[in-house]
């Protein structure tokens, strides 16, 4: 299986290390099963100007970003936090217009970093409502690192 990161490759590199998955090239031949990506306010700031009627349109805003519509089986991204507690809540639809909901279930997990007193690290994880619906994807609780927890808890109960 494939996945592809396509934005913020500094977070990500080095750290995806799911069984059987090996990174592809995001404009290669090959499909993507799994896509990952980092939503800033940053991003943000490009939507209004690269809509049509409403849904964001492809590379206009971020190269791939019609693949968060389309991931093969899931898709996991890092939101950052200014994001989710701004008082402007278009902020956040913006971000969901990025995913197809009517294929997707969507679930925005926050959790406190260890090292931190009240650091928090935030991520949506989508997946193919056609492998049904799963109650406990991610743990309540993480211990040591964020994302590898989230990627083992995926492994274990989606793949």
């Amino acid at each position: 299986m494939n996945y592809i990161i396509l934005n913020d490759d500094e977070f990500f590199r080095d750290k995806i290390n799911l069984k059987g998955f090996k990174e592809v090239d995001l404009f290669g031949e090959e499909r993507a099963d799994a896509v990952f990506c980092h939503f800033s306010k940053k991003l943000l700031a490009y939507v209004d100007n690269y809509t049509d009627n409403g849904r964001v349109t492809g590379d206009s805003v971020f190269p791939g970003s019609e693949l968060l519509r389309d991931a093969g089986i899931f898709v996991v991204s890092k939101i950052d936090r200014d994001i989710l507690y701004d008082e402007d809540t278009e902020l956040i639809e913006k971000v969901f217009r990025f995913f197809d909901q009517e294929s997707f279930y969507i679930e925005v997990r926050g959790y406190n970093r260890a090292e931190t007193y009240n650091q928090i690290d935030q991520f949506i994880i989508a997946y193919r409502k056609n492998l049904g619906y799963i109650e406990d994807l991610l743990p309540n609780n993480i211990e040591n690192d964020i994302f590898e927890t989230i990627l083992k808890s995926i492994e274990e109960k989606l793949l």
